[in-house]
């Protein structure tokens, strides 16, 4: 469950600063790095984060296909992170990564859900919380409707309890 805080949620700092709607990228990289330095102007991330992140998604792709919309999860080691956050950015037009586990797949990306992980071990547990609740009907498409950064942010916490 959700602490008392209103935005600090399973360990996990998620504010509004944090998220972007409307990102304008034609690359995953592109897509990636827009995210990426919001985060860290927003103080959750290191200097480090930017690159560090970059370089794990060349070597371990985070596209997933879901049934409501493809999604990509980059995250990178904790010694880039300042404190546990979540950051999500809305695509414009969806952006092409490659699929976790299947490198040479494509996925149309349309939502990037990235994570600050400080403490390694609950970087599992958080990932396997997100595939749950990725699963659930219209939950993505609920997010993905969102119109302002308060609103999905709300969403996406309440999603989480």
């Amino acid at each position: 469950m959700c602490e008392t805080e209103k935005f600090f949620c399973l360990g996990m700092n998620i504010k509004p600063e944090y998220m972007m709607l409307n990102i304008k990228a034609s690359t995953d990289v592109e897509a990636i790095k827009i995210l990426a330095e919001n985060f860290f102007k927003a103080g959750a991330v290191k200097d480090t984060f930017v690159p560090a992140i970059l370089l794990r998604e060349k070597n371990f792709c985070t596209g997933l296909q879901f049934e409501e919309a493809g999604i990509a999860i980059p995250h990178t080691d904790a010694i880039h992170v300042n404190y546990p956050a979540v950051a999500i950015g809305k695509l414009e037009n969806p952006v092409v990564f490659q699929s976790m586990g299947a490198p040479n797949t494509p996925v149309k990306v349309e939502i990037m859900f990235m994570l600050a992980i400080k403490e390694p071990h609950k970087q599992i547990e958080f990932l396997q919380l997100l595939m749950t609740k990725f699963q659930e009907e219209n939950l993505l498409r609920r997010l993905m409707k969102c119109n302002t950064a308060e609103e999905l942010t709300e969403k996406f916490i309440a999603c989480l309890v």
